[in-house]
């Protein structure tokens, strides 16, 4: 594993396949300065901005944190991180993580429009009590196995998902099982039925007014999305 200061690297304890990027204090003080020049109605209206963030965390490495973690997202035998302030401190707030996460993901790529929020990212609440459509904002709900992306025209090759913050909660944590890990992937990716289209559509919150017709499993989709959410 490359080493790159500021930065510690490890394999996650659960699995060899998904990487652990922990950023230190000295990164996170140093990003508080150039974080601050935008505020999130500039990030949300002046695409430009975003790209901004993104060059200030990568100059921090050198330009070795967007390496890192292209590199880990494009090798099969990976796939996956996890990334994150090793050290949560009065300093990093949920408009800092907003912040973080935007830079993050444009040293991946260009997000897709998120029709729910009007915005590039959305946010929501998981609340003791909940009526909407989503099961994920439901706390006492399981996320059963699910494929993120399935009901859009947009391509989705990578998710990012961020806790920003939580309190009065106990359990409740994700889990991530790598494609490759799935006992039922050969079985479930050779069957015949598994290449025919579907139509997949999405409930009411996420304002996506139409369907889109595609198989379950294709040459393209296994070896791009190489995680599931459990």
């Amino acid at each position: 594993m490359q080493k790159i200061t500021g930065i510690d690297i490890q394999k996650h304890d659960k699995s060899n396949r998904i990487i652990k990027i922990s950023l230190e204090n000295d990164i996170i003080d140093k990003l508080i300065f150039p974080f601050n020049k935008f505020d999130l109605t500039a990030l949300e209206l002046k695409p430009f901005t975003r790209f901004t963030l993104a060059k200030s965390l990568d100059d921090l490495t050198n330009n070795k944190l967007s390496e890192l973690m292209n590199s880990i997202i494009r090798d099969r035998s990976t796939g996956c991180f996890i990334i994150g302030p090793k050290n949560i401190t009065a300093k990093i707030n949920d408009t800092f993580l907003v912040k973080l996460s935007t830079a993050i993901a444009h040293l991946i790529g260009v997000p897709n429009h998120d029709a729910m929020a009007g915005k590039y990212y959305a946010r929501f609440h998981v609340k003791h009590e909940d009526s909407s459509d989503s099961y994920l904002r439901k706390a006492y709900r399981n996320m059963d196995l699910h494929t993120d992306g399935t009901y859009v025209k947009d391509v989705t090759d990578w998710l990012i998902m961020t806790k920003i913050d939580e309190q009065n909660v106990e359990g409740g944590e994700t889990a991530m099982l790598h494609l490759d890990d799935w006992e039922h992937c050969d079985d479930l990716y050779n069957d015949p039925v598994g290449r025919q289209n579907f139509v997949w559509g999405s409930p009411k919150s996420k304002n996506i007014d139409y369907k889109v017709e595609h198989p379950v499993f294709s040459f393209f989709g296994l070896y791009q999305n190489n995680f599931l959410i459990l």
